[in-house]
Order: C-alpha cells, then structure tokens, then sequence
C-alpha cells in the first residue's frame, strides 16, 4: 500500500456522569436557603448544601421552581450544575452571589459564585427547593418549565430523581410545590401566617424531602442583623434563642452544639492604630453597613458619624475568638484615629458565633446592645535620640561621676557633639554618628512625649551589625538596666535612659527600635516595618578622632594615635566632653588614650563601616549570631566563613612582637588590592 488519504472524522463530545450516588443514604442534602432579606434582596440570597466532607458532587444538581400559579408555574429560576465540585472541607457547599456577596463564608466551605444571584432571584412567593440527581443525561441550566401543562408534576427527563426537597408556600389558593408529600412548609399554619425569609435544617436531622427536618421563619428586620431569625412570633422549630443562618458552618443546635458567645472585653491598642475585641467563642459574621446596621461600628459618643471616619472598621480574626478592628477614612492617616472621642458600638443581633446573635452586653443572653468609649490623644512622639558616656569623668565630679547607676548626673555625660544616623535623612553616616569611647555604647538616652512608666526592655529591640543590611543583623547583648526619669527630656518628655555595664555594643553600629504600642505611646512610623514607631543609630570605633576617616570608613589609624599623643590634657584642665582626643572619657587625655588608639588599629577592611540606608531598615530577621556584643554581623550572609576572617578585629601589638612600622604598614594594607 502507497500513498496516503485523510479521512475527516465528525467531531463529537464525550460526557461521562457519575451513576453511584446513594439515594438511600445520601451523602449530599439541603442545608439552608436565605430567601428573604428584609432589606435588598441583591447579594444576601443564597442556597447550601451539607454532607460527607470533600466528596464529589457528579451528577447533582441544585434547582429552584417556581410554584406560583400561572404561566411561570413550574419554571426554573436557578439551576446549578454541581458535577464539578467536591463538598467542602467543613462539609458545606454554598450558592452565593458572584460580585456583591454580603456575608462570608467559612474558609472551610465551597463557595459556587453564580452571577445570578448578584440580583434578586430566589422567589419570595411559593416556590421549591431541590437537589437532583441526573444520572443519564445533563440537565439544562437554562430557565425552562418542567411543568409545562401545570398540573402539578414534574415532566423531569427520564431518569432524574428529586434526592431532597423542601417546598415553601406563601398561601396562594392555587400555587403548588414539587417533590414527594410531606415537604411543604405552607404559610397558613405557622404563627402569624408569615411566609418564612429563610430555612435552616435541624441540625444533626438527615431525613431527605421531609419539612419536619427543618425550622425556619422571618428575620430580624431592617435595622438589625437579617441572619437572625425572628422569634418567638414569627419562627417555627427554632432550636436555640437567637438562632441564626450560618452560611458555610454547622446549623443551630443544642445549647452543647452551638453555646452562647458573649463580648468579654475591649482594649484600644494605644496609639490606638487598632482595637482588640475579646470573646468567649469564635465569632463568624459581623454585619457591616451595606444590608442593614453593623454590628460593630465606630461613631461619636453621641452616635453621629466622626467626620471623615468610615462607621465601618476593617475587621480580621474570623472564626477565632479575638477581632482585631482597623479604621479607613481620610481622617485616618497612618492607621491611626484621628484625635478625638470615639465610641464602638456593637449590636448583639447583627454579630453571630456558633450560628447564634451573640451576647453583646454579657448578660447571658443572645442579642443586645452595648457600647465602649475611648479617647484618641496626640500619639506621643521622640523628642530626643542621645549617646551617653556612662561611667565616665574620671573621678566624682566630671561627667557622671564616674558612676555606673542611672540617674540625673548622666545627663552631663551627654555627647553633644554626636547625633543619632536615621535613615530618613539623605546620605551617609559621618563622625557625627560614631562615638569612639572605649567602653562601646553603653549609654542611650530616648526622650519620649507623654508620660511612660510602663516601659521596658520589651518596648525596644536592639541589633549591632557593620553593613547596609540591619535586618540581618545579630540581635545585641541585652541592656543591663532600662530606666524612665519623667519629665527629664525635652520639653518635660520622659527620658528613657538604657545603660550596658557589660557586653556593650563595641566597634560596630547600634541599631534602636522603638516599638509602637501602649507602652511607648507611638504611632506606627509611616514607612517603617509593621509595629515599629521609630529607629535610629549610633556606631562605635574605638580611639578614632576623625582624622583618617574616609567617606565609607571610621578607621583608627597612626593618625589618630600622633593627634592623642600631640594633644595632651590633664584632669584639671577641665576639658569639654566633647574632646576629639580623650577617647577613654575620663576627663583628661593620657598616655592611656594614646594607647587605646593603638591597639585598636584598623584597616579598611575591619573598620566600622559609615552607614549608607536609602529605605526603612527590614524587620528583624532571625539571629544570625549568640547575640555577642562584640559580634559582628556577616557581610554576605552566605560567605559567613570569609566575612568573619574580614571582620575580625586587628591584632593588638601585645599579640605580635614585630616592629610598630611593620606592624603600621600591615594595618594600612587593603586586602582587597593588596597596596
């Protein structure tokens, strides 16, 4: 055989269904359908489904007929084809709308987003609710009348089986409902001849197409929470008082099922960025404006809306116990609350946990209202950022005396000449930044507005490192002693003075965070990592007077070690602190200092780099040390091996018994060039 031919074949579609679903024990039944808001309906209908956890759903489908007497009478007005989705985790599957959705759902659940539903389509009239099962063939998802001779039967395609139902008549004379007998709650019987908003099965009770299965009932109106049902004149079966829809989580059940969840505390975090609201239960929905009243709200004390405040606070902590609440508006600037005085507001009604209206007012029953008051001052700001030389002075009249406590004679202990290196500003870091004191950094000073007496070492984190990365910088040796002398700052700020008697940051830089809570009263820093309030930094180069630095390095060389030893001070004297030359601070400049300079030496290499920071400094990563005082951070994380021979300090003559022009020489080495 030669040659070749093509044979055009007609395209055709494969669909394989799923024929094994149990229909004596189903594994998939209705759960709950909101109907009814009683406000705008757009958004706030859905249908839901409960059954065996991540099972497939091939060949069931979810169906809406309408059951009023008339043309439309046994029309679809949804039809959900569910072959392609599991069950949830959680056990539910629920319909919602696509765009406008009101509510939340559980993130144990399968969410169906059906554009639908972004308006009204869920008759409020008589109407059917079922789940199909369509083994043979696809069912149209299309409105279409499947009783098109309005007899009151189904003309179904061959083979379809209704697995549940559940009818919902309105009292029209003439209407009718679909499915087997026994699953029609008919408005003429229940209490007040309302026509039920919503529809939730007992709880535990799996008889299919059965209205005994189910309680059900108007909701709440209005004004309140349209997921709580209206009892006790407008409900029928309500297992618990204050029983609620529960999109995406277990029906109301027994008191053990679904206890009581109560408000037990609130606590503005100050500044207050946000407010943490404590209860006795998971909360899963909080009603916000849109549909009705929220259930937590921010306004006034007299209620009136805070100019420029949404009443509506962003909210996280879902299905746990505690809610964090945030604010948006244009007055919020930074995530803080503008000066003023606040009130949230919560409605018990229009908040639920455990598929009930929550206890807003801790008396033990569901429902009711309460409010909490809290005043918003000026967030406390830093009125100073110091280095001190502690114990320094020499004897028991300079300085500080010579004394290692806190107390008010450090503030003649004050480097006036040094300022602290922030990153805001632009460029470098210069000498202005770095002390040379022999002792390291073992004093700070941070003058705080407001009045602080709670603060602690847990108010700050300090890290020491030698590079452009801070956060990967080693965590330094904590402080010996954290002290607050209030109203001795600036301007009658507190001042929080920190000191380290041993382990002091030496010959590398001192990172200072200053956390941003209660405690500190600061503000989030705009630009900072999240709960940080404000940073800075102070370096250290032993001996160094400035003279050899460069624009990248504080370097201790002969230079500085001529400059000590040419400038000679005694203690009577009375040299300033500021003394370029009495790098040992006590007040007199000695052989001593001379000294210092030189056996602290640096190259290039191993000097205290001046920093350069462009951007807020990151977070701080995990240690990449033991936290030693003397440690110096590595210059590339992954080279831990060649930065730390880099970085080690440079030998003292005591530890190499060559000629100091040798040793001069090999100090001003550049190890990278070699010259």
């Amino acid at each position: 055989l030669s040659g070749a031919a093509t044979i055009d074949e007609p395209t055709a579609i494969l669909t394989i269904r799923d024929d094994d679903f149990n229909l004596v024990t189903p594994t998939m039944l209705l759960n709950e359908f909101f109907i009814n808001s009683p406000g705008n309906d757009g958004g706030t209908e859905y249908g839901e489904l409960a059954g065996t956890a991540n099972s497939g759903m091939g060949s069931l489908y979810l169906a809406i007929l309408d059951g009023d007497a008339g043309p439309g009478e046994g029309g679809t007005d949804l039809v959900v084809d569910l072959g392609s989705y599991f069950n949830g985790a959680n056990g539910t599957t629920t319909v919602t709308a696509q765009n406008n959705w009101a509510f939340r759902v559980h993130s144990g659940t399968t969410q169906i987003l059906r554009p639908e539903l972004n308006t009204e389509v869920i008759s409020n009239d008589t109407a059917t609710y079922a789940l199909l099962f369509s083994p043979d063939a696809s069912l149209s998802t299309e409105s279409f009348d499947y009783d098109w001779n309005n007899d009151g039967i189904l003309e179904l395609p061959a083979g379809i089986v209704i697995v549940d139902s559940l009818g919902n008549k309105d009292g029209g004379a003439n209407d009718r409902t679909y499915g087997p007998a026994g699953n029609t709650i008919d408005s003429l019987l229940n209490p007040n001849v309302y026509v039920a908003d919503a529809v939730s099965r007992k709880r535990g009770n799996t008889t299919p197409n059965s209205v005994a299965a189910w309680f059900h009932g108007d909701l709440i109106a209005v004004g309140d929470d349209p997921l709580v049902y209206d009892a006790p004149n407008f409900a029928t079966g309500l297992p618990l008082t204050g029983s609620a829809l529960s999109p995406g989580e277990q029906n109301t059940g027994t008191a053990i099922e679904s206890p009581l969840v109560s408000l037990i505390s609130v606590t503005p975090n100050a500044p207050v960025g946000t407010v943490t609201v404590a209860f006795n239960g998971p909360i899963s929905q909080v009603l916000n404006g849109a549909p009705g009243a929220p259930g937590i709200s921010i306004t006034r004390p007299d209620g009136s809306q805070f100019p420029q405040v949404d009443i509506d606070p962003v909210i996280v902590g879902f299905e746990t116990n505690t809610l964090t609440l945030s604010f948006t508006g244009a007055a919020v600037v930074g995530g803080m609350l503008p000066v003023g005085n606040f009130r949230l507001n919560f409605l018990g009604n229009n908040i639920t946990g455990n598929a009930r209206a929550v206890d807003a007012d801790n008396n033990a029953t569901a429902g009711g209202n309460s409010f909490f008051d809290f005043s918003v001052s000026a967030a406390s700001t830093v009125a100073g950022r110091r280095l001190f030389y502690n114990q320094s002075g020499g004897g028991s009249t300079r300085y500080d005396g010579n004394n290692l406590a806190i107390n008010a004679s450090d503030d003649n202990a004050i480097a006036t000449d040094k300022t602290a290196y922030l990153w805001e500003n632009p460029g470098a870091a210069t000498f202005a930044n770095v002390s040379s004191y022999t002792k390291g950094i073992n004093g700070i000073m941070i003058d705080i507005s407001g009045s602080h007496p709670s603060i602690t070492a847990d108010d700050f984190i300090f890290r020491v490192g030698n590079n452009n990365s801070p956060g990967l910088w080693a965590t330094a040796n904590a402080p010996t002693s954290i002290s607050v002398r209030a109203g001795a700052g600036t301007g009658g700020s507190d001042r929080v003075e920190i000191i380290w008697n041993t382990g002091a940051p030496i010959k590398q830089w001192l990172n200072v965070i200053t956390l941003a809570n209660a405690d500190t009263g600061l503000a989030q820093a705009v630009g900072y990592p999240v709960g940080h309030g404000d940073q800075f930094f102070f370096g250290n180069a032993v001996g160094n007077t400035g003279l050899g630095d460069t624009t990248i390095n504080s370097t201790v060389t002969v230079t500085d070690e001529a400059a000590i030893r040419a400038n000679p001070a005694a203690l009577a004297t009375n040299i300033p602190i500021t003394n370029l030359y009495d790098v040992g601070r006590n007040a007199s400049v000695t052989v001593a200092d001379e000294s210092s300079a030189r056996l602290n030496g640096t190259n290039s290499t191993t000097a205290t780099k001046y920093l350069n920071l462009t951007t807020a400094p990151a977070a701080p990563e995990a240690d990449g040390g033991d936290g030693g005082g003397d440690e110096l951070s590595p210059l590339v994380a992954s080279d831990s091996g060649v930065a730390s021979a880099l970085t080690a300090p440079a030998l003292t003559s005591e530890e190499i018994k060559v000629p100091g022009w040798i040793k001069n020489r090999l100090d001003s080495i550049d190890l990278n060039t070699g010259k």
